[in-house]
């Protein structure tokens, strides 16, 4: 029987991966040995989480692919376009490439913006499974930006169903466009030139969003939270975390001001997930009726993220032992330039009442057991 599944992925609400789940579900089916993509843009690193998502597919180097990729204002990089002609019997085309390699700013007259996925068994004229959506071939189009897409799939042995007749107009457009398309070889030397002067500078302005920064670097790096959490953490309104005793990093008889969190906690705070020992970053922490002050986040000899806290009894209450701490994004900057953080300590009942409002909770736990999580949403009602 036919089926459709509708995917949805933002990392603000704590839902990742949803296209390139989309995708992988629609490659996975039997007899699937040939893919048809058209996008908008492409980045480098969009390009090595689809491999290696589909790599492992059955005869995935026999397939052939075809990529239908714009570089319309310059958007997809350079070395994404050398990525996918490289992959195994592969083949790219840049719709309109010529003419948008003419224009000032790379300014196309018409632009290019589709995003469909088209996967075949040969034997058939008609597709076996198509993904429609709205995520480009970049790290937030296929795992962390607010995307939709909607994968259809028909059974082995169905052949030019009435479902599968209706996709007509979509591989017929597909190939006429791919007629038109210009082949990359003959236009990536001069993109390369023109991309680094475009206002895009030939980098995907999604891909450098902080849950999309934070998904690739946690993707190539080991010892780190998984690309899935640390997205996670990056598009989170808030980070909460249990604390028993703080830290005495100020002497074993004055209450701590220091706490111990998972490695890659600090893409919370809009740093990059540290591995060595040392200072990753300052933000700024506000707690309610003290002045906000400048706190650096380490990475410990412990390979924990340690955040040091505003001083008790001086830019914070006395002590921070047996209660929960709500870090809460603000928009606002300290003066020096630091993202600001509000810092609410508070209790059980103060932790409820955030998580009544949040859009969306994410509870975690720590190797040791202790608890802490992630909110997502406006967070109002405070």
């Amino acid at each position: 029987m036919d089926s459709s599944s509708i995917f949805v992925q933002d990392a603000t609400v704590g839902i990742i991966n949803g296209v390139i789940d989309a995708i992988e579900a629609s490659a996975s089916i039997a007899g699937v040995d040939r893919m048809d993509v058209a996008v908008a843009y492409a980045s480098a690193a969009g390009v090595d989480l689809l491999e290696s998502r589909l790599s492992n597919m059955a005869r995935w180097r026999r397939w052939q692919k075809r990529f239908l990729v714009s570089i319309d204002f310059g958007t997809t990089q350079p070395s994404a376009l050398d990525r996918l002609r490289r992959l195994p019997n592969s083949e790219v085309r840049v719709p309109r490439g010529r003419e948008v390699l003419a224009r000032a700013g790379l300014a196309p007259r018409v632009p290019f913006h589709s995003k469909a996925w088209i996967f075949y068994r040969s034997r058939y004229r008609t597709p076996a499974s198509v993904v429609i959506g709205s995520g480009n071939l970049t790290v937030s189009g296929l795992a962390t930006g607010g995307e939709a897409a909607l994968a259809h799939v028909w059974p082995i042995g169905s052949r030019d169903t009435p479902g599968q007749a209706g996709t007509e107009q979509l591989t017929n457009w597909y190939e006429q466009v791919w007629d038109m398309a210009d082949p990359v070889d003959a236009i990536l030397p001069s993109y390369r030139i023109n991309a680094s002067r475009s206002v895009m500078g030939g980098l995907p302005a999604e891909d450098s969003s902080p849950a999309a920064t934070a998904y690739d670097e946690a993707s190539v790096s080991e010892g780190t939270v998984p690309p899935d959490l640390t997205a996670m953490h990056a598009g989170a309104e808030a980070l909460y975390v249990y604390v028993d005793r703080a830290i005495r990093n100020r002497g074993p008889s004055r209450p701590g001001s220091q706490i111990d969190t998972p490695l890659g906690t600090s893409t919370f705070f809009g740093m990059p997930a540290g591995r060595a020992p040392g200072v990753i970053g300052t933000v700024s922490m506000r707690i309610a009726g003290f002045p906000p002050v400048p706190r650096t986040i380490r990475v410990g000899s412990n390979g924990m993220d340690k955040i040091n806290l505003p001083i008790p009894g001086r830019d914070a209450p006395d002590t921070y032992d047996n209660s929960i701490l709500i870090f809460k994004r603000t928009s606002e900057l300290d003066s020096d330039g630091n993202d600001l953080f509000d810092l609410e300590v508070t209790d059980e009942d103060g932790l409820r009442h955030r998580e009544y409002f949040a859009t969306a909770v994410c509870p975690l736990r720590m190797a040791g057991g202790r608890k802490y999580g992630l909110l997502f949403g406006a967070l109002d009602g405070s």
